[in-house]
């Protein structure tokens, strides 16, 4: 969102080819990479991943997936924690 004008522009697409899914959680690591997970609309078993996006990249970490919840991190960044909290 540009501060100034309050326009939004889309950033970076994730799963834009597959229209089932959604994002639902999301972290920065201490690293400042942004990590978010997708999930099925539906709660579709298995649907979601895990992505990473930093300097430019975006990257699948984990897939096969439900829901993905309280992605989360030891305090250096070494150990990530996440919930699949499927229905």
């Amino acid at each position: 969102r540009d501060v100034a004008t309050g326009k939004m522009t889309l950033h970076t697409a994730i799963e834009a080819d597959n229209p089932t899914t959604r994002s639902n959680d999301s972290r920065v690591h201490p690293c400042g990479a942004f990590w978010v997970g997708t999930m099925g609309k539906g709660e579709a078993k298995a649907a979601g991943s895990i992505y990473w996006f930093f300097r430019g990249e975006l990257r699948r970490l984990y897939s096969d997936i439900t829901v993905s919840n309280s992605i989360c991190f030891s305090e250096d960044g070494t150990v990530a924690h996440y919930t699949d909290t499927s229905t």
